[in-house]
């Protein structure tokens, strides 16, 4: 039996969609003593020419994680011939990220970045720094950071973005193949923006106002849902994984088939940039490190090092690591109606209730909507609810930013 009816069968259906934003702290607490040994400064930056590119500075450790913008004191990419492109900050649900504007970088020049923040640390020799200001509790001081010249590398276009189903149907394996290209040294990272169209369980124009405490009629506009994502996971190929001197139906994400957001419509916009072998050796040692410790700024491999040095403390542990290239895209859109891969089996039901008038109030708060109105032979309405994420797609992390050239034209 197709899925899709299925769903529209078996009828009480929905997903708990649950997702979690990360918020910028405001200010940063000097008033603590902090540890050196505890912390550390996490700088990364990929400078994609062409392009605007994006830097973001963190702390090693979960706690106080990113720094704010009043910590970060400037921040620029410096090229060769001594311009200087600032950074400009903003915020996204990851925390604050700097932006920098080299559209106008090209292939083959070179760069390196500077980043000036305001710093805690426990009390170190007065000699260690002339800008240094000491408290009772921790040292507060500016603290200058410098990365290696790197070059603007070429990377590889992309031939073909597509994807397959594995034979338990359970998996979607998203591949790409990169064109022959004899300068490219084998090293390639890979990220991604994700915008996915999903709907509620059922189309229901009824609604409970809580203003006016009653039942109104709209539209079914609570139907159809957009909603959008940025990878999040370290994606990397090798020279040891090229096939004909290319990367080959490479599998670089999987999806499976209980995930909401290839319950509709997904389209996905891959960037393929090109990155050193140093570059490479460096990622490849954080993914091991997250994937060990369930996150990227968890406590760092004590032989872990970037192309990032401190010029205030040359003997300070630094991580992080600036990369340069150009950047190759693609995109693909996957249609569930085409594929029948999300399975509808494993969502939460979606249950009918009766609730008399003096109840309506306390049970919309309590996270539930209208799902229909049945009117009898004699004319007596009654009415059904169910749970709000089974008639109100806005309630499962949505929006209603249908993007302007999306495939379809829904409201």
């Amino acid at each position: 039996m197709n899925k899709r009816l299925y769903r529209t069968i078996a009828g009480w259906l929905s997903i708990a969609f649950a997702a979690g934003a990360l918020v910028a702290s405001c200010e940063y607490p000097f008033n603590v003593e902090l540890k050196e040994s505890s912390k550390f400064v996490v700088i990364e930056a990929s400078i994609q020419a062409g392009e605007s590119s994006v830097a973001r500075i963190n702390y090693s450790s979960s706690i106080s994680s990113s720094l704010t913008a009043v910590d970060v004191r400037e921040i620029y990419l410096e090229l060769e011939d001594g311009t200087r492109i600032p950074g400009v900050m903003n915020i996204d649900k990851n925390g604050i990220y700097y932006s920098i504007a080299t559209e106008s970088l090209g292939l083959g020049e070179r760069c390196r970045l500077y980043v000036r923040v305001m710093k805690a640390l426990s009390p170190l020799p007065e000699s260690s720094s002339d800008k240094a200001v000491s408290n009772e509790s921790a040292k507060i001081e500016e603290v200058e950071y410098l990365s290696d010249w790197v070059e603007v590398l070429k990377s590889p276009e992309i031939e073909n973005l597509t994807y397959s189903i594995d034979e338990t149907k359970t998996q979607m394996n998203f591949m790409v193949t990169t064109k022959p290209d004899q300068n490219f040294e084998g090293y390639c990272k890979w990220n991604y923006d994700e915008t996915w169209e999903y709907t509620a369980n059922f189309m229901v124009k009824e609604r409970f106002d809580p203003l006016t405490h009653s039942i109104v009629v709209g539209t079914y506009d609570r139907y159809y849902c957009w909603n959008s994502a940025k990878s999040s996971s370290l994606m990397l190929g090798s020279a040891k994984e090229l096939m004909e001197g290319r990367f080959k139906n490479h599998i670089f994400t999987k999806m499976s088939c209980y995930d909401r957001r290839i319950s509709y419509i997904y389209r996905m916009d891959l960037y393929q940039t090109a990155i050193s072998r140093q570059a490479s050796a460096y990622f490849e040692t954080l993914k091991k490190n997250s994937e060990q410790t369930g996150g990227l700024f968890g406590e760092m491999p004590t032989d872990m090092t970037g192309n990032i040095t401190c010029l205030t403390h040359p003997e300070e542990r630094v991580i992080g690591f600036v990369t340069a290239s150009t950047v190759s895209k693609a995109r693909i859109e996957v249609f569930n109606s085409q594929t029948d891969f999300y399975d509808f089996s494993l969502e939460p039901r979606c249950e009918r209730f009766e609730f008399t008038p003096d109840e309506y109030l306390v049970r919309y708060v309590a996270g539930y909507d209208v799902l229909t109105i049945v009117e009898d032979e004699f004319g007596n309405k009654t009415v059904y609810w169910s749970q709000s994420r089974c008639v109100n797609c806005l309630v499962l992390g949505g929006n209603k930013n249908r993007p302007a050239d999306w495939p379809t034209q829904d409201i």
